[in-house]
Formats: structure tokens, C-alpha cells, sequence
């Protein structure tokens, strides 16, 4: 059996109950489940740096998860205020709501959650969770740091508050000393996946649905990953469908719904939560 993750990034204030049925109606007609990374304030001024994609083909200073009459502002937008959006995800069987950082934003020019100020790391998480639960009615188990980026401090006091992480690639020098013995049983087994003193971290094969690649390009890397891992982690970001929040961007549509129809077809193929993700994969840690 091979077990399928689908991850949407930067849900917030600004995000359109409309935007999410045009993607996930497929998969939760079929009652499939679908993971929201939730913002749970979004901060409308952040920069992307250099070697953004956004920012050396598009030109764009600022983050493209904010709408354009937005950005630049010196404002934080709280998820719960978009009553639209909570109604829908509360609406919504066998989906999971996980914590994406706090703000997005940086902290004295540095990516939230890649700080190595622990006061600062406890009280963003904190804070986050707190929120989310207020709106949502339950405690986030897994956390997607903005930019799939943490340092080693994070990860230890992540570890302390839910179950799982959900990243890119792991770097190894971001663990503890004594866990590299761990890293390396998972390198060597070419598992997506380790446990951290009891912290899950999952990582996923990249940003594979994207407007800057071709659709085939996109199909032939889902199947390939697909046919190769057992655990597979998709991460889609709604809003990129509607670049510029504009019109809606075809092409892409299309190949996505031609992933979806494919993995719906495999008989082989679970798909999960993040939480259901852990459950399976606890009895297994080593």
C-alpha cells in the first residue's frame, strides 16, 4: 500500500472558500482527505528574498500570498476574520487543519520559524496554536514552518508541542548530535521520514505543482514519485492556480485534476491526514 499526503499551503485571511472547491472537490466527493497549512495571522509585508522565483522571473518585492492592493502594509490579517473560510473548513469531513507559523513574515530579516531565539520560537508557536484553536475548535498536531525552513532550536521546542513536522528536505545539522544515528538509518533506507524524539518529521519530494513548470513535466514527476516511494507528500498552493489573484490559470488546472484523477484510480493508493500519517507510522519508529 502506498500512502498519499496532499498538503495546501498559506490558507488565510484572504483566501476564498471558491479557490479551495475549485481544487479539493474531486478528492472530497470521494471523501479524501486534504491537509490545510493555516496562517493564522498573515503579515502583509513580507519581502521575498533574491533567490525567490517570484521575485527574479515576476519581479515581485513583496510575498505572493498576499493580494496585490495589500502588500507592502505594516498589517497583520487574523484568519478568524474571514468568517467565510472557517465556515468552510469546519464544514469539511476528514480534513486536518495544521499550524503554518504565525505571521509568514520574518523576524529582524529572517525567516520566523529559522530564528535561534527560543523565547521568540515558544511564543510564535504558541500564540499560533492558540489562535487556531480558538477558531477551529482543536489543537493543531502538526506544524509547516513558512518556507518549509527551522533551526535546530525550533525543531526542539516544536518536538515539545505537537506530532509532527512537515518540511522539505531535513538538514542534518539542525538535530541534535545524538540523533544523526537515526538520520543516517533513514538515509540509508531512503525513508521520507524520521522521528525526533518523538517529533515526526516528514518531508516532502518538493514544489512539484507549479505554474513554472510544463504539464507533463508535472504529471511525469508525480507518477515517478508516486511508482518510487511508499509516502508520498504533494504539496499544492491554492493561490498559484489564480496568479495573479486573477483569472484562473488552465493549464495547471487541468494537470492537477489529471494528478487527482490518476491517484484516485490506483487501487494501491491511501490517502491521509498528517495525524492519521502518525498513527500509522509510530509502531514503526526506530
Amino acid at each position: 500500500m502506498k500512502y498519499v499526503v496532499i498538503r495546501d499551503d498559506d490558507i488565510s485571511y484572504f483566501t476564498r472558500p471558491k479557490t479551495l472547491e475549485t481544487l479539493y472537490t474531486p478528492l472530497l466527493e470521494e471523501n479524501k482527505p486534504v491537509n490545510f497549512a493555516a496562517i493564522p495571522t498573515l503579515a502583509a509585508n513580507i519581502e521575498v528574498d533574491r533567490s525567490n522565483i517570484y521575485r527574479r522571473l515576476e519581479q515581485l518585492e513583496y510575498d505572493p500570498i498576499i493580494p496585490p492592493e495589500y502588500r507592502g502594509r505594516n498589517e497583520n490579517f487574523p484568519l478568524g476574520e474571514n468568517k467565510e473560510i472557517l465556515d468552510y473548513l469546519q464544514s469539511l469531513d476528514n480534513c486536518e487543519i495544521l499550524q503554518h507559523g504565525l505571521t509568514h513574515g520574518m523576524v529582524d530579516g529572517i525567516k520566523e520559524f529559522r530564528i535561534n531565539d527560543r523565547e521568540e520560537i515558544q511564543r510564535r508557536a504558541d500564540l499560533g496554536r492558540e489562535l487556531l484553536q480558538e477558531w477551529f475548535k482543536t489543537v493543531p498536531s502538526f506544524f509547516v514552518p513558512p518556507w518549509d525552513n527551522t533551526s535546530s532550536e525550533a525543531i526542539q521546542l516544536l518536538g515539545l508541542r505537537y506530532k509532527g513536522l512537515s518540511i522539505g528536505r531535513l538538514n542534518p545539522t539542525r538535530l541534535r548530535n545524538r540523533l544523526w544515528i537515526s538520520y543516517l538509518k533513514k538515509m540509508i533506507s531512503r525513508r521520507s521520514y524520521m522521528f525526533c524524539d518523538g517529533l515526526l518529521v516528514i518531508e516532502h519530494p518538493g514544489y512539484i505543482l507549479t505554474r513554472f513548470d510544463s504539464s507533463e513535466s508535472i504529471f511525469n514527476k508525480v507518477q515517478n514519485i508516486v511508482n518510487t516511494q511508499d509516502i508520498v507528500v504533494l504539496v499544492n498552493h491554492h493561490w498559484e492556480y489564480f496568479f495573479d489573484w486573477g483569472g484562473l490559470n488552465s493549464s495547471l488546472l487541468n494537470v492537477w485534476r489529471q494528478v487527482v484523477d490518476y491517484l484516485l484510480q490506483r487501487e494501491d493508493i491511501r490517502f491521509l491526514t498528517f495525524t492519521q500519517l502518525y498513527d500509522h507510522l509510530i509502531g514503526k519508529a526506530i
